[in-house]
Formats: structure tokens, sequence, C-alpha cells
């Protein structure tokens, strides 16, 4: 039996995203400066679920490091820490 190394964990929970992403009309595409419009400079509790495996333990931290990853990014809106931020603010949006 071959083990699995988190890098590899890490790419398959990505890919995952990424597709569910896509595949969901639910999702309604943000521009970075919208998202952070939306998401900075609030109070969030701790322990929130973005999907069915992924929980935000600090959201402060969690939104600084996607942000971030984002900012780096060639393309921000095709990288995972989009997709995550996306799925952060689905998690996160009031509801009507």
């Amino acid at each position: 039996m071959s083990s699995i190394d988190s890098e590899n964990v890490t790419a398959i929970i990505q890919k995952s995203s990424l597709h569910i992403y896509h595949e969901s009309p639910t999702f309604a595409r943000m521009t970075i400066p919208e998202l952070k419009a939306a998401l900075l400079n609030r109070e969030y509790e701790d322990n929130i679920r973005i999907s069915e495996w992924m929980v935000v333990l600090n959201a402060k931290s969690f939104l600084r490091i996607q942000f971030a990853d984002c900012e780096r990014a060639k393309e921000p809106e095709n990288c995972p820490a989009y997709i995550r931020l996306m799925l952060f603010y689905e998690a996160t949006k009031p509801t009507a």
C-alpha cells in the first residue's frame, strides 16, 4: 500500500474545489475588489464550514492568506484561493 503525502491530498482538494465551483450554477462570479469589499472589515465566528471538507478556523488569517495568494496569481480569478474565497463568501453572506 502506498502512502499519500500532503501535497497530493492538497492537489486533489484543489481540483475538487475548482470542479465544484465551475460546475455550480449558484455561484455568481465576483471580482477580487468586490470580494474584498464584501468580506473584509467584518466580524466572523470561529469554525466556518465552507464546504463538506473545509472548515475555516480563523477567518481573519484565512482571508489574509487567500487574498495574498490571489494577488500573486497570474489569473487571480482562476486560482484555488479565489475559489476558497467564493466558498467563504457563499457560507457567510447574509440571508434575505
